[in-house]
């Protein structure tokens, strides 16, 4: 007969293996809690506030509201649909240059662009261009590289004119290409329109200046010229309106990245809606842009040595700030804020350039007008002023006079490098092409000449 086993257990070891289980849940449900849900809290409580929205009245663009048919935008938009165009970029840069032995390439061309012309001729009736506001960063802007092709049409056309000893004709299409940048700067719709009515602008002061040179004004034409193109000095007003645009779209953006708008994963996206606000703190990030953006306006009517000096003791002090309690934060406010940001150095800069090309020419004009009165040009830019000129011409790199030697026949101003170099066309930037580097204000003085 088997003998039988029972085997028992102290009923004290269920309630240790018990607690000891308990205990292990426990602190594992604690670890769990301080993982997802205490340490984010105390971060959460512990990290600094994103500021509340602020008052940026001051970069809110104005609104304008115009018929079409009183709108140049209308007929420069129209125009865009009838421009003929050549791939031949040597060619047109050749005609443009001076250097094209045969001008029948560039009669051709403008001849087609007739109706493309005659649309920019009424465009240019009207008061103002308002073309629609760009807000986003995605936002297409198809009209501007058509914009500018038909300024060198309206180039070419002076170029052929002046060829043919028809000054009037080559005066109104020089005008009518000023007035037409000008009419494109003065009211932009983003900072890239805004750019492209410089450029056109740009395009329309080498034709007057061309024009000028060539001999063909008497002086009468010359004071219709000259009076005619103090209408069109650089717009400041469209500066300043296109600084804003560039904020409001900045602002948007950071809007939008926060929204998750340029991503299109929908759990990413839940993601960044909860980190984006957390992390870079949108209105921060505004806020710095904000900054720097009317940091450029206020800077604007100061010469580019004055910004340059002050940019370099802007960054000396914040070198030396004392560090805040949310120093991380800041930085990445500031990192996002200028992912959009521009270079005030390089924004102002543009901006000198495009006064000294105004300036110069109106003095170009002044100097022939002085030499047909009295057979010699003057020994200096003084001998100018009150007859020929309201004043002497400041350079807007210095905020000095505009260097004159009628000696070598050049106008010049020193430049971004701010140093008198005695109207040296050397490259700052040897390795590049001359005309790239003459084309982007790399040589050392900024020179024009005056026969």
């Amino acid at each position: 007969m088997s003998r039988g086993y029972v085997i028992t257990r102290d009923p004290d070891d269920f309630g240790v293996m018990n607690k000891t289980v308990i205990v292990v849940m426990s602190v594992f449900a604690g670890a769990v809690l301080l993982l997802f849900i205490v340490v984010p809290v105390l971060v959460i409580r512990l990290m600094p506030r994103d500021i509340p929205p602020f008052d940026d009245a001051r970069l809110r663009p104005e609104t304008f509201q115009i018929a079409p048919e009183s709108n140049a935008y209308t007929y420069f938009l129209q125009a865009t649909n009838f421009l003929v165009w050549s791939t031949n970029t040597a060619e047109v840069d050749a005609v443009l240059n001076g250097t094209a032995a045969d001008l029948s390439f560039a009669v051709q061309l403008v001849a087609s662009n007739h109706a493309a012309l005659a649309l920019v001729r009424q465009g240019l009736t009207c008061d103002r261009c308002v073309a629609p506001e760009v807000t986003d960063l995605l936002a297409p802007t198809p009209n501007l590289t058509p914009w500018l092709y038909l300024g060198r049409v309206l180039a070419m056309k002076a170029k052929i004119e002046i060829k043919e000893g028809d000054a009037g004709g080559a005066k109104s299409s020089s005008l009518e290409l000023v007035r037409f940048g000008w009419m494109i700067q003065d009211c932009p719709s983003s900072l890239i329109h805004y750019s492209v009515g410089k450029a056109l602008s740009k395009m329309g002061d080498d034709a007057c200046q061309n024009l000028v040179l060539s001999g063909h004004l008497d002086e009468k034409q010359l004071v219709d010229l000259s009076n005619r193109l103090a209408s069109y000095a650089p717009s400041q007003k469209g500066f300043v309106r296109a600084i804003q645009l560039e904020y409001q779209m900045t602002s948007k953006t950071i809007d939008d990245l926060c929204a998750g708008r340029f991503i299109t994963n929908r759990v990413n996206q839940a993601v960044r809606r909860f980190a984006f606000p957390l992390v870079f703190q949108p209105n921060r990030a505004k806020q710095e842009g904000y900054k720097a953006y009317l940091s450029i306006i206020d800077s604007s009517s100061n010469s580019f040595k004055v910004i340059t000096s002050m940019k370099s003791e802007a960054k000396s002090e914040q070198a030396s700030f004392p560090p805040e309690a949310f120093r991380i934060q800041r930085h990445l406010a500031s990192t996002i804020a200028g992912l959009f940001s521009l270079s005030p150095v390089d924004t102002l800069g543009r901006e000198c350039r495009s006064r000294c090309s105004f300036d110069a020419t109106r003095v170009i004009i002044a100097l022939h007008r002085y030499r047909i009165r009295y057979s010699e040009f003057p020994e200096t830019l003084d001998d100018l002023v009150h007859e020929f000129l309201p004043a002497a011409p400041t350079d807007a790199f210095a905020g000095e006079s505009l260097r004159y030697s009628p000696k070598r026949g050049i106008v010049y101003s020193v430049g971004k490098n701010c140093v008198d170099d005695g109207g040296s066309e050397e490259s700052l930037d040897p390795p590049e092409p001359a005309a790239k580097s003459k084309k982007g204000g790399r040589t050392k003085d900024l020179v024009f000449r005056i026969e």
